[in-house]
């Protein structure tokens, strides 16, 4: 099998962009976790393995987007990340009401993204360092819309901990 491992930073590719300048270093995919304005709510979208070539013209598509969403060209967008050979598009941690704005609402939101989006989203995030009933949930949502479970890790600003003690350590 095949095993890939992607580095991500929320809205910005130049870590994985300045670590490609290193010979050895080359074959790192470009990828990116993209905050996108959704409704009343913010979703975080992976995007792995974009062409290296075309990887700053995509973050200047994406910061223009999540600076004035507009619903309307996001479908497109999608639709060319994932005629995009080789990019894998994953909604990272979807069911996470990060904002606050409550967890009926966030689902509201989060179907009415997936109805739209459809399968130009390649999977979902079964993510490492959130709770094991978020998890449960994502699983459960992935079997409802057939959507592939791809397994990561987000820390914003956490770590995770095992009996009181930082996993860390």
């Amino acid at each position: 099998g095949h095993e890939a491992l992607a580095l991500t930073d929320h809205d910005t590719i130049e870590a994985p962009m300045l670590l490609r300048t290193v010979a050895s270093s080359r074959h790192i995919p470009v990828s990116v976790e993209w905050t996108v304005p959704f409704g009343a709510t913010e979703l975080h979208i992976g995007v792995h393995n974009l062409p290296a070539a075309d990887g700053h013209w995509w973050m200047e598509r994406f910061r223009a987007y999540t600076a004035k969403p507009n619903e309307l060209l996001l479908p497109r967008m999608l639709e060319e990340l994932h005629e995009t050979p080789g990019v894998l598009v994953v909604l990272n941690h979807p069911v996470w009401d990060l904002h606050t704005i409550g967890a009926a609402a966030h689902r509201a939101q989060l179907m009415r993204f997936i109805e739209i989006a459809g399968e130009r989203i390649h999977a979902l995030e079964l993510n490492g360092l959130r709770d094991v009933r978020e998890n449960r949930t994502v699983t459960k949502l992935a079997r409802e819309t057939g959507y592939l479970l791809i397994s990561g890790g987000d820390r914003h600003g956490l770590e995770p901990y095992r009996g009181g003690v930082p996993a860390t350590s």
